[in-house]
């Protein structure tokens, strides 16, 4: 008997009587509570899942097993990475992914390069590279761009021990980004929270949440560059 007929059974028992029904092994036989424990059952005891379905490779007809969670609705099935790459056939032509994409002009550097144009149409501005996207949102956060810069001048949210934790942190750094070593000369260099402020609103009532959160521990200096990069992520880059 087949999982789904299993399944069919156990389903029109349940409804006749309103209780739970037992389900069979479809190999051995053996009654189960419940579906679940019929494919614990026959995991243990036969050594593979029913959950799987049997496939037949594309690529060398072999047959494997699939959860059928990973079937993605493709039309070839491959049995191993190995067997996908010596099967596969790449599209050329007009067929290629390749061949529609439109030539455009990144925001931040000029450089043309090429874009599906579906890509194109979501995105406000387009970049070459990740790189120059960080550099633009730096760019576009000093000054005016920045949604904290008010009748100008920067409104903080970080207490008022900030100015001071700020300059502790800059100077225990010696005035370098600790990621990629660019110094006052070289970048504008700023100070970030490793663990992110918001987490110490959520966590504790003022002025508590600021004198956690400027702790020097939890503080370090970066360029603008490399501060959009290190953002969400709670890890302390070391100096190169």
């Amino acid at each position: 008997m087949s999982e789904k007929a299993a399944l069919g059974k156990a389903t029109d028992s349940s409804a006749d009587d309103g209780k739970d029904s037992s389900v069979e092994c479809p190999t051995c036989g053996q009654s189960c509570k419940s579906l679940k424990g019929m494919r614990q059952h026959h995991t243990r005891s036969h050594g593979e899942s029913v959950a799987k379905v049997t496939l037949s490779c594309d690529g060398c007809g072999s047959e494997f097993k699939r959860w059928k969670s990973q079937l993605d609705g493709s039309d070839k099935k491959y049995c191993s990475p190995d067997c996908y790459h010596e099967n596969f056939e790449q599209k050329t032509g007009e067929q290629s992914p390749q061949s529609n994409m439109i030539t455009v002009e990144c925001g931040h550097c000029g450089k043309q390069h090429k874009r599906r144009p579906s890509r194109v149409q979501r995105a406000n501005t387009v970049y070459c590279s990740r790189e120059c996207a960080d550099k633009d949102h730096s760019e576009r956060m000093v000054g005016e761009g920045n949604p904290r810069w008010i009748d100008g001048q920067y409104v903080s949210d970080y207490g008022p021990n900030w100015s001071e934790k700020r300059q502790e942190a800059l100077d225990r750094d010696n005035h370098l980004c600790q990621y990629c070593a660019a110094g006052v000369n070289d970048a504008i260099l700023s100070v970030h929270h490793i663990r992110k402020m918001r987490y110490y609103h959520q966590e504790y009532d003022k002025p508590e949440c600021y004198s956690r959160a400027n702790k020097l521990s939890n503080l370090v200096t970066l360029c603008l560059s490399c501060h959009g990069q290190w953002e969400g992520i709670p890890l302390k880059p070391q100096l190169r």
